[in-house]
């Protein structure tokens, strides 16, 4: 009986050609995605280090609204003014809340800043799928204690809100103020100032809606 040769397998050099084609779309997409996510990644790591930069020269805050009519305000605008000096682009949502005296006591003012920026990169591959932009946000928290002992100044308005502003390196662009109750302030920016104020004693650092 006669040997049989074996048979050319047909249509192997087709089923090749297209799992070469799908292996080369399946890194080109790997390759944009890197590329946009570390903008991104970028962005977000240049952003934390303004917010570092404006936490650690924003240390003597607590001397700038000891005094002030609306330390609220004060405060707000030295973090814009820290944003500027340090050539930020993007957006800034700025809160200040400061405890009322039934929570902080007498003798004492508990205040805290939440600071979130944002920057929106410009994707390259991720816009061929109609993602035009990716946005990255930080955040940062701080609290401020003008008194501890002897009698307390306490401003009629202590400028519990929000300041959002746009800058463009440095320069701002836009800005909107908002007054807010204290309950409307971030969660984080809330834990944070009475967290501050139990652990130096203070019984009434609870709910308010002041």
């Amino acid at each position: 009986m006669a040997s049989r040769k074996p048979l050319r397998a047909r249509g192997l050099p087709g089923q090749v050609a297209v799992i070469f084609v799908v292996a080369i779309s399946c890194l080109l997409i790997a390759v944009g995605l890197g590329v946009d996510v570390s903008t991104a990644y970028s962005a977000k790591t240049g952003q934390e280090a303004v917010l570092e930069a404006v936490r650690q020269s924003s240390l003597g805050m607590s001397n700038a609204v000891k005094y002030s009519e609306n330390p609220g305000r004060e405060a707000r605008e030295e973090v814009v003014e820290l944003l500027s000096g340090n050539g930020y682009t993007g957006t800034a949502e700025i809160w200040y809340a400061e405890l009322p005296e039934s929570e902080s006591g007498a003798n004492d003012r508990y205040a805290g800043v939440y600071v979130r920026l944002s920057n929106d990169t410009e994707t390259t591959f991720l816009k061929l799928a109609g993602r035009d932009k990716l946005t990255a946000r930080s955040t940062a928290v701080w609290t401020i204690h003008p008194y501890s002992t002897g009698n307390v100044y306490r401003p009629a308005d202590v400028g519990n809100g929000s300041l959002e502003a746009t800058f463009e390196d440095g320069t701002v662009t836009g800005r909107k103020e908002t007054a807010a109750r204290l309950a409307d302030a971030p969660g984080a920016l809330l834990d944070a100032v009475r967290g501050v104020a139990a652990a130096k004693g203070n019984p009434g650092s609870g709910e308010s809606g002041d």
